[in-house]
This record gives C-alpha cells, sequence and structure tokens, in this order.
C-alpha cells in the first residue's frame, strides 16, 4: 500500500475520533451556567427565577401541565327564572276638553273675630214677677195673699203695698197683678218673702236650718239683717 494513502488514512482516523470526543465531551460535560437546561425555549416552555434557599434558580416548565385553582362557577339564572317585578300604575292626569280650563279652588276668607271685645255679664233674675189675679166679692189683701202662697206664689200685703195694690183696689171683677217671689231668683231653693214681724232666727228656725246657713245662702251681713219684702232662698 501506498504509505501516502496509509498516511491519510490515519490522519482522517485522528480527526474522527477528536471530534467524536470534543462532540460527547460537549454532550456530556458541565453546562454553562446561562444556558438553561431543559427543553429549548422554542418548544413552548416556559421559565421563571425562583429564590431557593438564597439561591437564584431558574425553573423550566410546561405551561400546559400546570396546576391552577379556577373561581367557583357563577349561577346564571334564566330571565324566565326570576321574580316578576310590580311595576304602579300611575293613573294619567285628567285633561279637561279643548276650549276648558281647570278651576282653582278659592280657599275663603278666615274671619278673625275680635279679643279684646268685653263679654257682657248674664244679667241675674229679678226678685218679682207678676201674676193676673181676678178680685172675688169677698176678698180681702190678706185673703188674695194667702191665696198666691198656697199655690205656691209667695207674697205678702206688705209687699203688695210696696207696688201700690191697696183695699181701694179690692173691687168685684177687678183685675190685678199680684207681684209674687220669682222661682228662677233662687234655683234648686224655695223663695220666701221677709214679712213684718221676722227675722232672721225666725226665718231660719221656720226652716229648720242654722241662722249661719241662712245667711250663707243668701249673702247676709254679720248681723244677719233681712228686709221686710225681701226675698230670700230656703231649702
Amino acid at each position: 500500500m501506498n504509505n501516502k494513502v496509509v498516511l491519510f488514512i490515519i490522519v482522517a482516523t485522528a480527526i474522527i475520533a477528536i471530534a467524536g470526543f470534543i462532540l460527547i465531551s460537549f454532550l456530556l460535560g458541565p453546562k454553562d451556567a446561562s444556558t438553561p437546561a431543559g427543553p429549548d425555549a422554542g418548544d413552548g416552555w416556559q421559565q421563571d427565577t425562583r429564590n431557593v434557599d438564597g439561591q437564584s434558580v431558574i425553573v423550566r416548565y410546561d405551561p400546559n401541565k400546570t396546576v391552577s385553582i379556577l373561581p367557583p362557577p357563577v349561577e346564571v339564572v334564566p330571565p324566565e327564572a326570576l321574580p316578576p317585578t310590580e311595576t304602579p300604575i300611575v293613573p294619567p292626569e285628567a285633561t279637561p276638553p279643548a276650549g276648558e280650563t281647570t278651576p282653582v279652588p278659592v280657599t275663603p276668607p278666615i274671619a278673625i273675630l275680635p279679643t279684646s271685645q268685653p263679654i257682657a255679664p248674664t244679667p241675674a233674675p229679678d226678685k218679682y214677677i207678676f201674676v193676673q189675679y181676678t178680685v172675688g166679692p169677698n176678698d180681702t189683701l190678706f185673703s188674695v195673699s194667702q191665696y198666691h202662697i198656697n199655690r205656691g206664689q209667695p207674697t205678702s200685703v206688705a209687699l203688695m203695698a210696696r207696688f201700690g195694690i191697696d183695699a181701694t183696689d179690692l173691687v168685684a171683677g177687678a183685675s190685678l197683678s199680684i207681684p209674687v217671689a220669682n222661682p228662677a231668683y233662687c234655683p234648686g231653693l224655695r223663695t220666701h218673702i221677709v214679712l213684718e214681724s221676722e227675722n232672721a232666727f225666725r226665718i231660719a228656725q221656720r226652716y229648720g236650718i242654722t241662722v249661719d246657713y241662712l245667711r250663707q245662702l243668701n249673702n247676709l251681713d254679720a248681723n244677719y239683717t233681712v228686709y221686710v219684702t225681701d226675698v230670700l232662698c230656703v231649702p
């Protein structure tokens, strides 16, 4: 064999061996720290830098195989399942016919009464009233007075004389206006005409009351003074 051919084969074999050694050393030897381990970046993998025990570590992962926590599903309620809502019905405003206007209510004026006008006191009833009497053929002033006293109309000869009636007026058939005590003067009580011979003590004794009570009923003075023909209120 030619020496040149043998030398060429030896050199070629050596080159092939060295190239194979370098290739194997490159594949199995230590990686550079900047070269990420695992699949290539173009195959869909992602990488994150994590801090593990104070050292920065590059972590590569397949995003299609990661575990994630999804929020709970939201229940969608169809519109027909929702409860109906009530819509208030507003009546339409009344519209007056064409050519007519709605009357505006007019508030009447308020009458203001004067407050400074004094109220007149109620007058006290009169002590006496007059009743008609027809004179009989045998009447006297005393019989006429007794007639009215017996009918619950207290009077006296002195009271008739006070109003101008005397014996000359007792003409049979004549009509006289006889003064008697007014029952309204003593509401709820009886009336009494004071006679010539009476005083407060005799009147109180006659009606079975104390003289102090008689004074209280009639507003008498401290001396229990009464006047002839006056009207007193008694029980």
